[in-house]
């Protein structure tokens, strides 16, 4: 049986007993030849995001059954009681366990061999589990060791070691750590620029990796120049790349599919919604085929589909999309996850633009929670969302509990990042909206003040005593 195709998972009978397993907390093991053992720890040391690609293919309610009737019982039964992508949730958790026993057996078994390329292979590959788990303090010690392992081994400018700086880089990004990861970002763009070129697919990339590191800062311009450097590059190569790689790797090659997304992403970005469109929906039907729905990469494309679906006001076809993703992303990767809490967020943000109030307000409510506790207060995407939710509860006449939030939100922001800064302007804008909305106009004046904008007064406050 190949390990990256496993037969069992497709039977039902199979499905019920790995169900079983994780109710009962029995211990679970996977029996493979020894060919098959060594096949998988190759694949997976080389490259960790093959187990979750071989999970994500694994789909409960596609799951077959010699007898017709078993099937139909043990479906039935899985759909009354945990469900279909719960049940997906629970075989990703069942196997990420025997899947951390299986790496730290590896790292121990070349602890002997610390100056090897391979253990610092097995660091990388169990850092990247807790990292695509969320448990980034974790991951943390793994990332840095390998990146010194890398550079001592292969030298500063390998392409191991690039990925190890690019892996630390944004490990640190998502947990707020930006003075840790700018000097990183830098450097490895630096020197793949100079190793590969200006031009080449891997320096675009990185370009871009640094575009959305500032704009996760809130440095709009930094980012602006960065991203318009990018797709310039990118605009320069797109099209005739994409050609090339459908002749020589396929339709579907995941490759082709990355630089295809990367081109839908450009025609978002420039409002060429036209374009971006059937790009984005063709590179999410090649993807299901490939990678299976319950992928990180597919649900990554239907969310930025269900973007630009937003976008054009089309908030009909977005909503299911929004919805699809949320669901199967707190299952699989549970609601403290980073990646949960974009598309709730994202889910949040529409129902506040279709007017469904309530339900933007007691998701926004349950995503700060969690933003809270994994990212902090002081974290941009932390502060987005009490802005959002402030905006929220000003709409439903929440006045006092809207006013608090924007409060915190100008005071934390501007300490962050200066009161001359655009977000800076844009939150006590808000701000004075609530007061305006409630007749408070001393009170508008004394939000603009206190960020010497006199400008902003002549527009928001009419002129009364």
């Amino acid at each position: 049986m190949p390990w990256d195709n496993p037969l069992p998972l497709t039977r039902a009978w199979c499905v019920f007993e790995l169900y079983a397993c994780a109710h009962t907390d029995s211990n679970f093991q996977v029996a493979m030849t020894r060919v098959e053992t060594n096949r998988f720890l190759n694949g997976i040391r080389n490259d960790p995001s093959n187990f979750f690609e071989m999970l994500a293919k694994v789909n409960s309610k596609k799951s077959t059954s010699f007898h017709a009737q078993d099937k139909i019982n043990i479906h039935e039964a899985i759909d009354r009681t945990i469900g279909f992508v719960a049940m997906d949730g629970m075989k990703f958790r069942v196997f990420k366990k025997w899947m951390l026993v299986t790496l730290n057996k590896q790292i121990n078994v070349t602890e002997s061999e610390k100056e090897t390329i391979e253990h610092a292979d097995w660091l990388r590959a169990l850092g990247r589990m807790h990292f695509e788990q969320g448990e980034f303090k974790i991951a943390e010690p793994y990332y840095i060791n390998c990146l010194e392992r890398f550079t001592k081994i292969l030298g500063p400018d390998h392409n191991s070691t690039l990925i190890a700086i690019n892996n630390l880089a944004l490990l640190y990004k998502v947990q707020g750590s930006y003075n840790k990861a700018e000097p990183l970002y830098l450097d490895c763009l630096s020197r793949t620029k100079r190793i590969l070129g200006e031009d080449h697919h891997d320096t675009i990339v990185s370009i871009h990796n640094l575009a959305d590191f500032y704009h996760s800062q809130g440095k709009y311009e930094a980012a602006k120049e960065l991203y318009l450097d990018c797709f310039d590059r990118f605009k320069r190569m797109g099209l005739n790349c994409l050609e090339r790689q459908c002749q020589r790797l396929g339709e579907v090659h995941p490759d082709t599919l990355l630089t295809k997304n990367c081109l839908a992403m450009l025609y978002d970005f420039q409002g060429k919604y036209e374009l971006a469109q059937p790009l984005f929906q063709e590179c999410l039907q090649q993807n299901i085929r490939l990678l299976g729905e319950n992928h990180k990469n597919t649900l990554t494309v239907k969310q930025s589909l269900a973007v630009l679906y937003t976008n054009q006001g089309k908030y009909h076809l977005a909503e299911p999309l929004c919805l699809d993703c949320f669901e199967t992303q707190s299952q699989i990767f549970t609601l403290d996850h980073q990646i949960t809490l974009s598309s709730m967020s994202n889910l949040s943000w529409l129902y506040y633009l279709q007017g469904k109030y309530e339900k933007s307000a007691t998701l926004y409510e349950k995503c700060l929670e969690k933003s809270l506790i994994i990212r902090g207060e002081i974290h941009p995407d932390t502060l987005l969302l009490v802005n959002n939710l402030a905006i929220v509860y000003k709409l439903q006449g929440k006045y006092q509990r809207a006013e608090k939030l924007f409060l915190d939100c100008v005071e934390k922001t501007s300490k962050i990042l200066g009161a001359d800064h655009p977000n800076s302007f844009s939150l006590t804008n808000n701000l004075a909206s609530l007061y305006k909305m409630q007749g408070k106009y001393l009170y508008i004046w004394t939000a603009v003040i206190d960020l010497n904008e006199y400008w902003v007064i002549i527009t928001l406050i009419p002129f009364q005593q």
